[in-house]
């Protein structure tokens, strides 16, 4: 059978699902931040991006390592290109956290009474996605040793549909 491990390669779906838990992670901490502005405490902004900033560093070299391991000339259970997109939409989660992170620390940027409430349900529903989206991720793995059943298709068509909601 190791001749069969060399041909097909090294999964790359379990560090692309730690990748994603540092992503959510970093989404996670927009809530805190969100609050921290609601407040005009700065120390406690600064504290966020620093907390953000370490999150999305530890994402981004999981996603240099995926990058590199990831089999070229080997068969996959799933398409290269489409592993790829994948991974960089789950990137797409910490660089964004890390950009509101950034524009609310450099500009000191607080948030007024009247929009904290809009905005923390707006936060919410988004943290909401992006965790739909690691239960997806997190899913891959099944889908893969099911041989892409029709049982665990199913399951993920209708968890698709949901983070489309």
């Amino acid at each position: 059978m190791a001749w069969i491990d060399k041909l097909v390669g090294r999964s790359p779906i379990g560090p692309m699902q730690k990748h994603m838990q540092m992503a959510i992670l970093c989404a996670r901490e927009v809530i805190p931040l969100l609050e921290a502005m609601s407040a005009a405490d700065d120390e406690a902004i600064r504290n966020r991006r620093a907390e953000i900033d370490r999150l999305e560093h530890e994402a981004d070299q999981l996603k240099h390592e995926i990058r590199s391991h990831m089999p070229r000339r080997f068969m996959m259970a799933m398409d290269r290109r489409t592993m790829l997109e994948i991974l960089d939409y789950q990137d797409s989660i910490a660089d964004v956290t890390q950009d509101i992170a950034e524009l609310a620390d450099q500009r000191s940027m607080h948030l007024p009474d009247t929009l904290r409430e809009p905005v923390l349900s707006l936060a919410h529903r988004v943290l909401a996605a992006c965790e739909q989206g690691q239960r997806i991720v997190d899913e891959l793995d099944e889908l893969v040793e099911t041989g892409f059943g029709e049982g665990e298709v199913a399951r993920g068509d209708e968890m698709i549909t949901e983070l489309g909601r």
